[in-house]
């Protein structure tokens, strides 16, 4: 159900619905009594037919993506079926087909030019009603414009809100992933704290206790000297321990990027996403990660808007002086490449981190290649350098 309501929206049921109503209406009256256009009833129907058929062309892009000039070869048929109609059926109510029409254009124009289109059709219509049925159409010039206009601004601002309900899903996808990112780090973070505090604390109190009792065993004699020896020896094991415990605590976590990449394809399902995580790519320092992170949701966002893809590669290697990231589309498209502000972005991003980005689109394959180098100093890296050292100076201790 959901699939199916992802490819048949609530107003294209309504606009077949009232072309339904007005085909089964204008049969009716064309059969009702004799008429001279009884006669020309299968161009009639044809047009009815051939007006639906464009009409579910140009909406099922939900489902096989049309390019624009495909869109503009079915509207332009859609109109002149319209027009046949209105010269092969003298009907007042006619109209009605050209506020579908109309209501299609905020899809694949602007508002303005939208409405230019609309006034110079509804120009051309009413003229043609005027001079080829003689009759006068000034009044419902008037109150179809309004019809046309007001459901030009409802397809518009639906557009809007559609709009903005997929870049608050799209966030919201990104803060999640984000999030866990963040978690992630927080954890390493506390790990690396309380194993600075335990080295600290513990380490130094532990390693002037054995200095005191080195100095107590060679101070005593007998039998309190034999325990002084034993404190020490327990001295010794439980800074080893603690040494021990240290090390667990700053043992690198890896990170999981499959979980991220999961919360950002959640909620698509127009889009269906294959990607190849090298292990190596887990263990990655955490400003490496977030750029990765960030450039996958600007490739997902990017291959969506400008490709138009409905499927998604996405691969992260690792050789021995980089990460590789590749996102692209496997299936070609016609549409044409924009270069945004989330690609320069990205470039912006990689380059802070000595690395490189580069966006291609040929053969209508959309694809994003992100190249980080392995070795980076981050400010994280330089706190575990400095709590390697301390460690190692009360090893030799």
């Amino acid at each position: 159900m959901k699939r199916l309501a992802s490819i048949i929206s609530i107003s294209d049921v309504a606009a077949i619905g009232t072309w339904l109503v007005v085909f089964s209406i204008s049969l009716f009256w064309l059969n009702s009594t004799d008429r001279p256009q009884q006669m020309n009833q299968p161009a009639i129907i044809a047009s009815f037919l051939l007006y639906i058929f464009c009409f579910i062309a140009i909406t099922r892009k939900r489902v096989q993506p049309l390019s624009i000039r495909m869109i503009s070869f079915f509207l332009t048929l859609m109109l002149m079926s319209a027009f046949l109609l209105l010269i092969l059926l003298p009907i007042s109510f006619l109209p009605i087909l050209t506020i579908i029409w109309c209501s299609l254009l905020p899809h694949f124009f602007s508002m303005v030019r939208s409405t230019v289109i609309m006034t110079v059709v509804l120009t051309a219509w009413f003229l043609t009603h005027k001079f080829h049925w003689q009759t006068d159409v000034f009044f419902s010039a008037i109150l179809y414009s309004t019809f046309h206009f007001f459901a030009l601004m409802m397809t518009y601002h639906v557009r809007i809100a559609e709009q903005a309900t997929e870049e608050t899903k799209r966030l919201n996808r990104e803060l999640l992933s984000t999030r866990e990112l963040l978690q992630e780090a927080s954890r390493h973070n506390e790990r690396t704290r309380i194993a600075r505090d335990l080295h600290d604390l513990l380490g130094h109190h532990l390693t002037a206790l054995l200095i005191n009792l080195q100095v107590a065993s060679r101070l005593s004699t007998g039998d309190a000297k034999q325990r002084v020896e034993q404190c020490h020896s327990l001295a010794k094991l439980l800074l080893s321990d603690v040494r021990e415990a240290v090390s667990t605590l700053r043992q690198e976590q890896p990170f999981d990027l499959n979980k991220m990449i999961d919360l950002l394809s959640e909620n698509l399902p127009d889009l269906s996403i294959d990607y190849t995580i090298d292990e190596a790519v887990n263990h990655a320092q955490l400003e490496q990660l977030t750029t990765l992170l960030f450039c996958i949701q600007e490739g997902i966002t990017n291959c969506v808007k400008h490709a138009n893809a409905t499927k998604l590669s996405i691969k992260l290697s690792s050789d021995q002086e980089y990460y590789h990231l590749i996102v692209s589309n496997p299936s070609p498209t016609k549409t044409a490449f924009i270069v945004g502000n989330g690609l320069e972005g990205m470039k912006e991003r990689a380059t802070l981190l000595g690395g490189n980005m580069s966006a291609v689109f040929e053969k209508g394959i959309f694809r994003v290649k992100v190249s980080l180098p392995i070795t980076f100093t981050s400010n994280q890296n330089r706190l575990d350098t400095e709590l390697e050292l301390a460690n190692n100076n009360a090893t030799n201790l």
